[in-house]
């Protein structure tokens, strides 16, 4: 046998023992068992995340629960797979964790939009329903059940805490931040929003810009923004404003406000 004939046949059972794909690079699908009990792929990175702030820190009126029930229903039908969610609450009573983590888990697919590594549509389906749709819904409710308060709602340091979260922060590709909120912010002796005057030149003064550094480059906002009528004359155009301003100057590539007639959107 001459040398070029065995060359092609070492060639020809390498092929057969670690298949073609592997070779030219062409994806193969996820052996079953490869993803954890968040739905994450084990060898895959999460490259893509979305994350959802509830702050109900004042008692939410029956509209807000619906927009509270539009957000839940939106991320379960419009996350892509494999893109990770994190649900989040912000619990002014713990003034050293500003966020409650309510959930953290990757969409791993349904029988809509595939488990390749699954044998049919029903454990498939099964899978999503188990790992993710229920426990996501059950973190929302959650959020109506934790502590209100009137005397502190630091949501300027809970954005900052969720951004620097290490499944939430810049090393992922694409991030997008959708923030359930009336928007007023209120740190007890350093600042608020009820207090009226230039809110931007106040929160300068304040001790907040050493604080609330919150590393936002490249998210997308999209902020629910949850209207109180006692609260007209604080929710102002220059109150979204400087909200805006806020999140641009920490890297937001865009911010959107749901929930009033006319949106704000706002592009870097």
């Amino acid at each position: 046998m001459n040398r070029s004939l065995m060359i092609l046949l070492a060639l020809v059972s390498f092929l057969a023992v670690f298949g073609l794909t592997q070779v030219i690079g062409a994806p193969a699908p996820t052996p079953s068992g490869q993803r954890d009990a968040a739905g994450c792929s084990r060898h895959q990175p999460v490259e893509a995340a979305v994350g959802v702030l509830i702050d109900l820190t004042d008692a939410p009126a029956p509209e807000h629960l619906t927009q509270l029930e539009a957000i839940r229903s939106d991320i379960l039908r419009t996350t892509p797979i494999s893109t990770k969610v994190l649900v989040g609450a912000l619990t002014p009573t713990l003034e050293t964790r500003p966020v409650t983590l309510l959930f953290a888990g990757c969409n791993p697919g349904s029988k809509q939009g595939a488990f390749t590594d699954r044998p049919s549509p029903a454990p498939i389906d099964q899978i999503w329903r188990v790992r993710y749709a229920q426990p996501l819904a059950i973190s929302f409710d959650k959020a109506r059940e934790l502590p209100t308060s009137k005397d502190s709602s630091p949501l300027l340091e809970a954005i900052t805490a969720f951004s620097a979260r290490a499944d939430f922060d810049g090393r992922l590709k694409d991030r997008r931040l959708v923030v359930l909120s009336d928007g007023l912010q209120l740190t007890p002796g350093a600042y608020s929003h009820f207090r009226g005057g230039d809110l931007w030149q106040a929160y300068l003064a304040s001790p907040l810009p050493a604080i609330a550094q919150a590393d936002l480059t490249g998210v997308k906002v999209e902020f629910v923004y949850l209207l109180r009528p006692e609260f007209a004359q604080r929710q102002t155009e220059q109150h979204r404003a400087f909200l805006t301003r806020w999140l641009l100057s920490r890297g937001a590539s865009s911010v959107l406000f749901r929930g009033i007639v006319q949106p704000v959107l706002a592009k870097r």
